[in-house]
């Protein structure tokens, strides 16, 4: 059974150690898919990052789509729209494939044996 894990994002986060956390974990990767779902455009959210130094959600992206199974949803709203997160999750949700679904936030650090033991 596959295991969904949603994460979001509203172009606030500098770090995305959810990714590593679950890039470690002892637990078949073909079991679980990983969706972030980012609030703003994707525009939006590499600036704000990449203005600090630091990789956006989508440069992780790029760094890992061949090694787990992970997306990134754009909700495209702009700034006058205030944070949701409730938007974001039902966004994963609705396009969650997993029997399980968790919703965890993107900076977890988590044991290599987090989701076995979940």
């Amino acid at each position: 059974m596959i295991h969904s894990i949603i994460s979001w994002d509203c172009s606030f986060r500098n770090f995305f150690h959810l990714i590593d956390g679950l890039l470690c974990q002892e637990y078949d990767r073909d079991e679980f898919e990983l969706i972030y779902v980012e609030q703003r455009t994707r525009q939006v959210s590499d600036v704000y990052n990449h203005k600090l130094g630091l990789k956006s959600l989508w440069d992780r992206y790029e760094e890992v789509k061949n090694k787990m199974n992970i997306r990134v949803i754009y909700l495209e709203d702009d700034a006058s729209i205030p944070y949701h997160l409730g938007r974001c999750n039902n966004k994963g949700i609705e396009l969650a494939k997993g029997g399980i679904i968790s919703i965890m936030d993107g900076d977890m650090l988590l044991p290599p044996n987090f989701l076995t033991l979940l």
